[in-house]
C-alpha cells in the first residue's frame, strides 16, 4: 500500500527506526514522469509488502523538499532506521527499483 503523507507526518512515519525499508517518492501532480512512475510503485507495493512506500507532494510540502535538497521530481529516497541509504532521481524502470530494494532490504 502506498501512503501519501505530509511534512507533519514525515518525522513519525519515516524517521522511526524500525528496521523496515521505506521508500519516499517526492512528486508533483503536474509531473508526467511522476504520473508514469505511479503504476510502477503500485506494483512494487504489491510485490514487496514488507517495504513501506510513501509519497510527498513537493508543491504542498516545499519546506521539507528544500530541507532534503530535492531538486527535481520524481525523486525517491530509500530509508532504513531513519537514515537515507540511497537517492534515485527520475523515472526508473521496475527492474532497477527491484534491484535497489533487494540490495537495501
Amino acid at each position: 500500500m502506498i501512503k501519501i503523507i505530509d511534512e507533519a507526518q514525515f518525522e513519525g512515519e519515516i524517521k522511526t527506526s524500525d528496521g523496515q525499508l521505506k521508500i519516499v517518492e517526492f512528486f508533483a501532480r503536474w509531473c508526467n514522469p511522476c504520473n508514469m512512475l505511479a503504476p510502477v510503485l503500485e506494483k512494487l507495493a504489491k510485490n514487496y509488502e514488507e517495504v513501506q512506500i510513501y509519497k510527498i507532494d513537493v508543491d504542498t510540502n516545499s519546506d521539507l523538499a528544500n530541507n532534503l535538497n530535492i531538486q527535481s521530481v520524481p525523486t525517491m529516497l530509500f530509508y532504513k532506521n531513519g537514515d537515507i541509504l540511497k537517492q534515485v532521481m527520475g523515472l526508473q524502470p521496475m527492474e532497477s527499483l527491484e534491484e535497489t530494494i533487494e540490495t537495501l532490504k
